[in-house]
C-alpha cells in the first residue's frame, strides 16, 4: 500500500504513482491511498492499481487511521510505504488501532527532528526510513535514533535494499507476518497474491 496525502501536480506524488505502477506491472496487487481526487482514481484505475480515498485531515485524524485498519485486515496488507508526515501518522495510528503490517516512512527534509516528532521515527512499528540523502539519514540517525532502520537511496531501485532483509523473514519487527517468505521476493519486494503491497 503506498500512502500519499497529495495531488498529482507534485513531483513526490508521480514519483509515488510511478513505483505503484512499477510494482503493479512485476505482479503485485497494489493499493494507492491519498485524498479523494478524481485524477488519481482514473489513473489509478488506467494503470490496474486499487485506489482508496482516504481524508488523511491531518496527523491525529482518528477516522483515517481506523478506516485504514481496517482495509490492512481486510485486505491482508504486508506492507505500506508512507511518502509523507501526514501518511506516517495515520500509518502509525492504524499500527496502534491493531493493524500488522511492515511499515516503510520517507525522509526527504535534512532539517533537524524535533523531539515532539522523533518518535514518529523511534517506533517500532516503523521497519524502515527511506533517506532521500546521506544528509538527511545522519539527522535520523542523531535526533531520532535510527540507526538500523534508515537507510539512503539515491535512485528509483531503494526497494531492493530497503525490503531485501524484510522479505527474508517470517517476522517483521515484533509482528508475524504470515506468508512473506524469500520465495515471495522479487527484487525484495513482498509478492503477496491476495495481499496489497
Amino acid at each position: 500500500t503506498r500512502l500519499e496525502v497529495a495531488a498529482l501536480k507534485l513531483r513526490s506524488v508521480w514519483q509515488m504513482f510511478e513505483a505503484a505502477r512499477g510494482l503493479a506491472q512485476r505482479g503485485h496487487r497494489v493499493l494507492v491511498a491519498t485524498r479523494p481526487d478524481a485524477e488519481m482514481a482514473r489513473r489509478c484505475r488506467e494503470a490496474g492499481l486499487v485506489h482508496l480515498p482516504l481524508a488523511f485531515w491531518n496527523e491525529f485524524d482518528l477516522y483515517s487511521m481506523r478506516r485504514l485498519a481496517g482495509v490492512i485486515r481486510r485486505q491482508r496488507v504486508q506492507v505500506i510505504h508512507a511518502h509523507k508526515g501526514i501518511a506516517h501518522a495515520v500509518a502509525l495510528g492504524a499500527a496502534v488501532a491493531g493493524a500488522r503490517f511492515g511499515l516503510i516512512v520517507n525522509r526527504g527534509v535534512s532539517f533537524p527532528i524535533f523531539p515532539l516528532a522523533a518518535f514518529k521515527y523511534r517506533s517500532p512499528h516503523v521497519h524502515r526510513i527511506v533517506a532521500v540523502c546521506e544528509a538527511i539519514r545522519r539527522h535520523l540517525v542523531d535526533d531520532a535514533y535510527a540507526l538500523e532502520r534508515a537507510r539512503t537511496s539515491h535512485h528509483r531501485g531503494w526497494w531492493t535494499g530497503i525490503l531485501g532483509d524484510l522479505g527474508g523473514r517470517r517476522r517483521i519487527g515484533r509482528h508475524v507476518q504470515p506468508g512473506l517468505r524469500r520465495s515471495n521476493v522479487d527484487s525484495g519486494v513482498p509478492s503477496l497474491g491476495t495481499g496489497v503491497s
